[in-house]
């Protein structure tokens, strides 16, 4: 009789001192389409003494997308390079050989509609990591675009290996209009 009884306590212990985990908010899946563009540098707040939440100028647009866009390419396992703004096919060749070894042919993008948008989060040491378009707005300067490195969640079982998170984007914008990039640190997609 005091098994079940101790069984029942620490059952209702267990199940009390659980948290349930809420789905999954936002996907790659759930990205709408979108297309690309020479290999400009762009102005890009990143590395070791980034500010992780910069200010912006996007305050109450923040988060919002004004344009289409796609996702051309993504995963974990990219070589290095910088942020950048591709305006002409023969750039777009270049980084995907940079990219993936030669290996596979690029997307062909009509430029004179779009232009391709680049992002490397640079290296981390486990998995779980990702890029995410947070906010494309249009300003008096141009297309502003934020992007936001995602963070694996406290619970998730991630690779033990360096991986180098990056993703490319064709988006919808004119080839006069002017393009910055700004990657954002680290945001948690679930709050425990």
């Amino acid at each position: 009789m005091k098994k079940y009884i101790l069984l029942i306590v620490l059952s209702a212990f267990f199940s009390s001192a659980c948290k349930s985990i809420p789905a999954k908010l936002h996907t790659a899946e759930d990205e709408a389409p979108v297309s690309v563009g020479h290999l400009l540098r762009a102005p890009v707040r990143s590395g070791k003494n980034a500010d992780l939440y910069p200010e912006t100028v996007l305050s109450e647009r923040e988060g919002h997308v004004e344009t289409s866009y796609e996702i051309l390419a993504e995963g974990s396992y990219g070589a290095e390079f910088t942020a950048a703004v591709i305006e002409n096919q023969a750039d777009l060749d270049k980084l995907y050989s940079l990219l993936r070894g030669g290996a596979v042919d690029s997307p062909k993008i009509d430029f004179k509609r779009k232009k391709v948008i680049a992002v490397c989060a640079g290296t981390f040491n486990t998995g779980g990591y990702g890029i995410r378009l947070h906010s494309a707005v249009y300003t008096k300067d141009g297309l502003e675009t934020v992007f936001t490195i995602t963070a694996p969640e406290p619970t998730q079982i991630v690779t033990q290996a360096f991986t180098r998170p990056y993703l490319i984007i064709g988006i919808d914008v004119s080839p006069s209009v002017r393009v910055s990039v700004t990657l954002r640190g680290f945001e948690r997609r679930f709050d425990f």
